[in-house]
């Protein structure tokens, strides 16, 4: 019986705790200019992450939902570099960027349960631009 309150718990803090998706952004530079090119101005430094649970490291549990950060999918391996990229574009784009230059990614998987329950997350991060634009100053950010 305690093995399996156990195991509930596990489960539950699996599912509460993954299986999402984000998009973090900031445009504070602090007067620096993360870009080389003088007439390429830096709109935002954008990062995107999806999580998902996988049972036995390959039958997709929960995952985020790629069109609805910080939703879950259910049953559907959204967790790959290919959708943490373009969630990543789409948030770009709203924030008026034409480019997104400087990109990484990472992809990293960890057990929770051994042989059992696996979490993988997917992170891609870089700089959305306006290529072509006037040269301006940077604001002093805090």
């Amino acid at each position: 019986m305690k093995k399996m309150i156990g195991l509930a718990m596990i489960g539950a803090l699996c599912w509460l705790g993954s299986g999402c998706s984000t998009v973090d952004a900031t445009s504070k530079y602090n007067g620096m200019h993360p870009t080389l090119d003088a007439n390429t101005a830096p709109v935002a430094h954008l990062n995107s992450r999806i999580n998902g649970v996988f049972l036995f490291g390959f039958i997709p549990l929960f995952s985020g939902a790629v069109n609805k950060p910080d939703y879950t999918a259910i049953f559907t391996n959204t967790t790959t570099v290919d959708n943490a990229f373009f969630q990543m574009m789409i948030q770009a784009r709203q924030k008026g960027a034409n480019a997104v230059i400087n990109v990484n990614s990472s992809v990293d998987s960890s057990m929770i349960l051994p042989i059992f329950l696996y979490m993988r997350s997917v992170e891609v991060s870089g700089t959305a631009v306006i290529q072509n634009a006037a040269p301006s100053p940077m604001p002093l950010g805090y």
